[in-house]
């Protein structure tokens, strides 16, 4: 979690990490949330090499040599987190924390001062929140409760029964909800109809439409779109 956001919405944020991501770009902003589990960070400038992580681990995957310093065995470390508690140095972080909706949107509801002043909210971020959509929900809904603004970061790799569940499908002027928008102007102007099952094409569709000013106007949700697009 990362309070005093600025770039990630407007106003002043709270931006909430959820951990896991369907994709490994190499430009990933915080590839330490790709996976789904928990993690151990190792923080080189604050380590000191006393050793006491490689004594504390049980599953013994960490090693200190004078040549490479710490190193954690990835493929091993069930992130258990004991050589963190057991680091004086503050060396080692763990990522990752398990929080019921609750449990979160009282922290994030902290900071509802710096909301409230500057017209911000909570985004939530990644990793791609949709991999937990449905947490995500009830957490959004959460937030309109208390009248917190609401956004979310996505790299469009979803389907749209997930995407759908994220997004608030109040009726535009024309009268329709997103899902009718999709059909009636996303889905006849693709070279091929959307699949249930996500290709490289859909992740386009998806993209156009979530940075476009319609589906912005139709959801009422302040969405970021975070991918570039390459030509075929």
């Amino acid at each position: 979690m990362q309070r005093f956001a600025i770039h990630d919405g407007p106003g002043i944020r709270t931006l909430v990490y959820m951990k896991g991501c369907p994709l490994t770009c190499l430009w990933c902003s915080t590839p330490q949330s790709q996976k789904n589990t928990f993690e151990v960070l190792h923080i080189e400038l604050h380590c000191k090499k006393c050793g006491r992580c490689v004594e504390a681990c049980p599953v013994e995957v960490i090693t200190l040599s004078e040549e490479e310093g710490v190193q954690i065995d990835r493929e091993l470390c069930n992130g258990c987190g004991q050589c963190v508690e057991d680091c004086p140095n503050q060396a080692l972080e763990l990522l990752g924390k398990y929080m019921t909706v609750e449990e979160l949107f009282r922290e994030v509801d902290k900071d509802s001062p710096f909301y409230r002043r500057s017209n911000g909210g909570v985004t939530v971020g990644g990793g791609e929140p949709t991999m937990q959509h449905e947490f995500v929900a009830a957490f959004l809904k959460r937030c309109k409760q208390r009248y917190i603004h609401t956004a979310m970061e996505t790299c469009g790799y979803v389907k749209w029964e997930h995407l759908e569940k994220l997004i608030e499908r109040n009726p535009d002027a024309r009268g329709m909800t997103t899902r009718e928008y999709w059909q009636k102007f996303v889905v006849p102007n693709t070279p091929a109809p959307l699949k249930r099952e996500i290709t490289p094409e859909d992740i386009g569709y998806a993209v156009v439409f979530l940075a476009s000013e319609d589906a912005r106007t139709i959801t009422g949700q302040s969405l970021s779109v975070d991918c570039e697009l390459y030509p075929a």
